[in-house]
């Protein structure tokens, strides 16, 4: 399943995106970055399908705000962390 993550070069500016898009009425789901797509500092956001043209949209207009915008696999095992 593909999965929607937002790109950060810091910390500071991944909490602050979300607080834009949530006064936008758009939810994101902080999460770590992919291993796949660790090109920033560690912290992405997750957005729904629904809400991803919203969010291009959004990030177009108010450039320097991430750092990109890309979809990838979502690789999460469920086993993880489970030791018994």
């Amino acid at each position: 399943m593909l999965v929607n993550y937002l790109l950060f070069d810091s910390h500071e500016q991944a909490l602050n995106l979300r607080s834009l898009l949530k006064d936008e009425g758009i939810r994101t789901r902080i999460a770590p970055a992919p291993r796949s797509l660790t090109r920033c500092c560690g912290v992405s956001l997750i957005v729904a399908e629904d809400d991803a043209d919203s969010v291009r949209d959004y990030i177009e207009s108010h450039p320097g705000l991430c750092r990109e915008f890309e979809a990838a696999e979502q690789d999460f095992n469920p086993n993880r962390d489970r030791y018994c």
